[in-house]
């Protein structure tokens, strides 16, 4: 049957690399999909080095177009798909600006990439899905989803709430065809474009924010991939329409 088929959007750099490498380390055949070419070559090359599989296919989330061609490819290349990790994403590289201050097309793009993008991903991918009735989608939310965004701002917080909701509905929508739909919510995690502007960050602000994380420090990458690979592993074979906090204590429920 061969190795089983994941496909990982934003997975040039940041936690979708790292989403890629644990997968990769577990045996899946990674797909990995983003704008920028050279980082999703670097994702494959280390990948490679490590003895996994990876391919790379350029791919916009905030197009449509570009979704159902990546989507399509990947079908014909491999012959089905296994699992889906909408993880593409992220907020502006500014401070974010108050909510009767925001241009509506930064509004749109932000909720294009974050949510409505993981909407069409699904879309495309679950009729193969419901053919082979099984499969897992993963889709990465955010603290921001129960609070609000001091780094992203009010669209992305919107975009990541919705995240919530449309994995609910999918959860109950796809469990009879065997498909699990989970999704996980990061806080404050050191990727490139998080550590970025936490350094833009006074001292003073730095220490209130860390202090309201009883772990007291932020997260790391890797300690999102591990979780979003145990949900797509046999181990979570049960674990359907669930989310999983992922930020040190910052929000409990």
């Amino acid at each position: 049957m061969g190795a089983p088929i994941a496909l990982v959007t934003g997975g040039s750099r940041g936690i979708g690399r790292a989403i890629c490498h644990a997968l990769a380390q577990q045996g899946w055949h990674v797909v990995a999909l983003a704008r920028d070419r050279d980082a999703l070559a670097a994702t494959a090359q280390s990948i490679a080095r490590a003895g996994g599989r990876c391919d790379i296919r350029l791919c916009d989330a905030r197009d449509r177009a570009s979704i159902e061609r990546c989507v399509a490819e990947a079908l014909q290349a491999h012959g089905r798909l296994d699992l889906l990790v909408n993880n593409a994403g992220g907020g502006s590289s500014a401070r974010p600006l108050a909510a009767d201050a925001l241009p509506d097309g930064e509004w749109v793009d932000t909720l294009d990439l974050n949510l409505t993008g993981a909407y069409r991903f699904c879309r495309a991918v679950i009729p193969a899905m419901k053919a082979a009735r099984s499969g897992a989608i993963v889709n990465v939310s955010s603290v921001a989803a129960h609070v609000a965004s001091n780094l992203s701002g009010v669209a992305y917080t919107a975009a990541k709430t919705g995240m919530v909701g449309l994995s609910r509905h999918l959860a109950k929508e796809l469990g009879p065809y065997g498909i699990r739909v989970n999704t996980v919510a990061p806080g404050i995690i050191a990727s490139e474009r998080v550590a970025a502007k936490y350094e833009t960050f006074s001292e003073a602000e730095r220490a209130g924010m860390l202090s309201r994380i009883p772990l007291g420090r932020i997260g790391r990458v890797e300690e999102v991939a591990s979780v979003v690979a145990f949900l797509a592993s046999a181990g979570a074979s049960y674990i359907h329409g669930a989310l999983i906090d992922i930020n040190g204590g910052l929000f409990m429920d």
